[in-house]
């Protein structure tokens, strides 16, 4: 049963079983309570979430305790994992994977992140345009063109309209300087998530 119950953090038992017996796919489901609890950690000047399977702390794959930085997002995660039936199923639980990604990224691969989300920006969808038929051609203009002009009045980025299938829709040099500017002042929490929907998407 998931209960949403705050507890004090310093009289709970630790889980430091291995993670690939937590993550394995066929892995069965060994705990009946999820709890969500407020926290302190050192990293974060606010509260942190974590999260208890009966009485032990979540681990990321990589064995640090598993915390996100708002309530909400705390939750959604925990009913991923009362969700679970009789096997624990990681495919199943996209939210939990995403907060792993984040929390066992080092902070020094901001930069690396960054580059990888801005190898995207020569290939968005909406940038590329049908000759014909002539109903797909306008149907992808009243579509698309709102959220081009949308761009270009937020952000003074003008994205470049092609009708080519075999050639990219080259940003100039400075609108990918102003695109970098953008992405820099996430974290890894929202890079995480923009990366994620930019592969969803490719």
């Amino acid at each position: 049963m998931f209960s949403k119950k705050f507890i004090s953090s310093t009289s709970l038992h630790c889980f430091r079983s291995p993670h690939r017996s937590l993550f394995s796919a066929q892995t069965k489901k060994f705990y009946k309570n999820v709890t969500v609890f407020q926290s302190t950690h050192e990293n974060y000047k606010h509260p942190v979430f974590q999260i208890l399977l009966d009485q032990r702390k979540l681990r990321t794959p990589t064995g640090i305790h598993f915390h996100v930085p708002n309530q909400a997002l705390a939750v959604a995660v925990a009913h991923e994992w009362d969700s679970q039936v009789d096997t624990i199923k990681r495919y199943a639980m996209p939210l939990t994977t995403l907060c792993n990604r984040a929390l066992d990224t080092p902070a020094d691969q901001h930069d690396i992140l960054v580059s990888t989300i801005m190898q995207y920006a020569d290939t968005d969808t909406i940038c590329f345009r049908c000759q014909e038929p002539d109903d797909l051609v306008k149907v992808q203009s009243l579509s698309w063109d709102p959220i081009i002009n949308w761009v270009n009045k937020h952000y003074q980025i003008k994205p470049v309209i092609t009708d080519s299938m075999t050639s990219l829709a080259k940003l100039s040099p400075l609108d990918k300087e102003k695109l970098t500017r953008y992405f820099n002042s996430y974290n890894i929490w929202g890079l995480t998530g923009k990366l994620s929907m930019m592969s969803i998407i490719s």
